[in-house]
């Protein structure tokens, strides 16, 4: 059975949290007089090798820069390829990469990718127990090891940040983890890292964390492999992972454990919260696998198109204890057992306001067995192939605690897009969940009382229905509100236009601008939109989930003239501030002939008009 927190004879297996807590502390309250004295060492491969004070002078290693470094240094690194290597163990060391190489100022990068490449003979990036050591804008690639952490490796590092980092292509041999990155013994905050094609011997074949605290927010982990653990494996860790995609990756034991996408061992702290966890496999929990002593809380997750052998979110081993709350899991599948979520070995499992739908596999959706317990309230379950409850005894016991209804999902034809899974006006779970969160998958706050009740309940699953707030409002043009439309510009990727029209909502609250499906158009399409009238809601548009890439680029007409304004991502106000009139959100979806949802343009009728459209649903988030 595999044992990664076992003991042994070497130093980097042994950890004390507590002492390790205490060090962090001490350590950062020192950093933050010693940072403001850093220096700034250059490296590009253009430069002389001399003593890296300036581009011109500066060294064309990025090992060279790091071994000048005594005290507080930002390493300024310019884009292009280094094969090379290093290990920091000085603390205050911060390298910065995608600089042009003219820059005076670190807010002045205009650069590509920095990469630093290991060409898969040795680690790319140690630190050694140092404090506050930086990694920003730095593509890490074919690092490979015999030990932990084939890119980086952060042993005893404390206060490491990585952000807007690339690791790829990396790997760990024989007895190692942490394919792409290792955590252990220490503290961490990773944001906006993308971690791909990585493999680990061992455990984590994206990230792997042990006995160390880990924040990171905005990470995308794909395309990775280990034994257990596919995408990340942590192991008696504190922090949260949060706003993350990790997808397609593969937990290759055939053992009792698993976890495709995650793998939680022994006394795990580490919160799973506002992640979409989606198309990972493995024997034992394709998604989660929740082994020994976990006593973490998962919540406000989207769990959908996991493949699994035996189990797909398995909650996994004697002892464990771990929390769910709001997660919508649906769309996944197993080929011999369980489809939804296996609680078994003694293990026990708190679970609240969730949702378990359309899971398929020779059994049901929902099982344990007799050793173990679950303890079930405000749940619903619904389209589940062979039901929901694998033991009758089970199904009658919980009939309150989880019932059998359709939650009714905006649109279940692009089941990648998790936005899919918000909640329609007619949902029957808007307002009977627990309040046991604040905010939900998006960020938005719960619970928001969409029925008028006197008391405010959250809503069931990952998404917390936005009542009165279902879509933006058009505010009358000529003293008429039914006159008041959008007009659609509609470009394909080389910049012709293919469409062109005013368009007024639809029956069912939907804006439909035609499109000629018979054609293949250079992608991204770009859609400008503008008004006649004025909206009474502002608009956001800060990312557009589209089966077709797009990118919308809001503009303002009015009835005597035309003001178009190009807007910063999400600024919609035009005050170069994306504050709180710009809390809202617009969902596009492009319906090809093998993908309508059914009668879209409010007629009665499934017919032609409906398998040719741009559908355009504006869903208001936040203040007017």
């Amino acid at each position: 059975m595999l044992n990664p927190c076992r003991k042994d004879q070497t130093i980097e297996n042994q950890f004390d949290v507590g002492c390790m807590r205490r060090f962090v502390t001490l350590v950062f309250a020192i950093g933050v007089v010693a940072i403001s004295a850093a220096k700034t060492v250059y490296v590009s491969p253009s430069g002389n090798n001399t003593d890296g004070t300036s581009w011109t002078r500066a060294y064309t290693s990025l090992s060279s820069a790091v071994g000048t470094a005594q005290g507080p240094t930002q390493i300024w690194v310019r884009e292009g390829t280094y094969y090379d290597s290093a290990t920091i163990s000085v603390s205050g060391v911060e390298i910065y990469g995608g600089f042009k190489g003219t820059e005076t100022l670190l807010s002045q990068r205009s650069g590509g990718a920095t990469v630093i490449d290991g060409l898969n003979q040795t680690r790319v990036l140690r630190v050694n127990s140092a404090d506050g050591v930086t990694f920003d804008r730095v593509t890490i690639r074919r690092g490979t090891v015999n030990w932990h952490g084939g890119g980086v490796y952060l042993y005893s590092a404390t206060n490491s940040t990585l952000r807007d980092c690339v690791i790829e292509n990396c790997t760990t041999t024989v007895t190692g983890n942490g394919g792409g990155i290792a955590v252990i013994n220490g503290s961490a905050t990773l944001t906006r890292v993308t971690i791909r094609n990585c493999q680990a011997a061992m455990a984590g074949g994206g990230l792997y964390e042990l006995g160390a605290v880990l924040n990171a927010d905005r990470l995308l982990i794909e395309d990775c492999s280990a034994p257990v653990g596919g995408g990340i494996g942590l192991i008696n860790g504190d922090g949260v992972i949060k706003n993350s995609l990790i997808q397609h990756n593969t937990a290759t034991s055939l053992g009792l454990e698993g976890g495709g996408g995650i793998y939680m061992r022994t006394v795990q702290r580490i919160a799973i919260a506002q992640n979409v966890i989606s198309s990972n496999q493995a024997n034992y929990g394709s998604a989660l696998d929740c082994y020994d002593y976990t006593t973490t809380t998962i919540s406000n997750n989207v769990i959908n198109l996991n493949r699994a052998g035996t189990a797909t979110n398995a909650v996994h081993g004697y002892g464990s204890s771990p929390y769910f709350y709001n997660n919508t899991v649906s769309d996944n599948t197993s080929t011999v057992g369980i489809s939804g979520l296996y609680v078994w070995d003694t293990a026990n499992a708190i679970l609240r306001s969730e949702l378990y739908t359309f899971n398929s596999g020779p059994k049901a959706a929902l099982g344990r067995d007799l050793t173990s317990n679950w303890n079930w309230g405000y749940s619903s379950a619904f389209g589940n192939a062979h039901g929901t409850f694998d033991s009758p005894a089970d199904a009658d016991t919980n009939k309150n605690a989880v019932l059998y209804e359709d939650p009714l999902y905006l649109n279940r034809t692009y089941l990648g897009n998790p936005d899919s899974y918000q909640l329609t006006p007619t949902s029957p779970v808007r307002d009977y969940g627990q309040n046991n969160l604040s905010v939900d998958f998006g960020g938005a706050a719960r619970p928001v009382n969409s029925r008028g009740w006197s008391v405010s309940y959250a809503d069931k699953g990952a998404f917390e229905y936005q009542a009165v707030q279902q879509y933006a409002q058009l505010d009358g043009y000529a003293g008429s509100p039914s006159q008041a439309m959008l007009r659609f510009e509609v470009y394909d990727g080389q910049g012709k236009l293919i469409s062109d029209m005013w368009a007024p909502r639809s029956a069912n609250g939907f804006y439909l601008v035609p499109i000629d499906n018979s054609q293949n158009y250079a992608l991204p399409l770009k859609i400008l939109m503008s008004a006649k009238g004025y909206l009474k809601k502002k608009l956001l548009m800060p990312h557009v989930p589209s089966p077709l890439p797009a990118y919308l680029s809001p503009g303002i007409e009015f009835p005597d003239q035309t003001v178009p304004t190009v807007l910063m991502p999400g600024d919609t106000d035009g005050d170069n501030v994306v504050g709180s009139l710009d809390l809202n959100q617009v969902f596009v979806d492009f319906l090809r002939q093998d993908g309508s949802p059914g009668d879209i343009d409010g007629d009665g009728i499934v017919g032609n008009l409906d398998l040719n459209l741009i559908l355009i649903h504006f869903s208001e988030r936040g203040d007017d």
